[in-house]
């Protein structure tokens, strides 16, 4: 299987547990699009540091790349 074809299907999975679980997941990734597709809420690290704590409607990928690069700063 290739990478992309773990990721959806990690991204499936998750997406079922926690819809049925209400339960909370950690993701750690590189790949935003999946990252804000499965959140409710978005924490951005930097140099091992929250640096925000954002509700996914305030967390779209250029905001989120702005804050891990330290061009913004966030709320944490």
């Amino acid at each position: 299987m290739s990478r992309e074809g773990v990721g959806r299907t990690i991204s499936r999975a998750a997406g079922r547990l926690l819809q049925v679980q209400q339960a909370g997941l950690a993701l750690i990734s590189s790949e935003l699009p999946e990252v804000l597709n499965l959140s409710t809420r978005v924490l951005v690290l930097r140099h091992g540091r929250v640096v925000a704590e954002l509700p996914r409607a305030q967390a779209d990928q250029e905001r989120v790349m702005r804050l891990m690069a330290g061009l913004e700063r966030g709320a944490a």
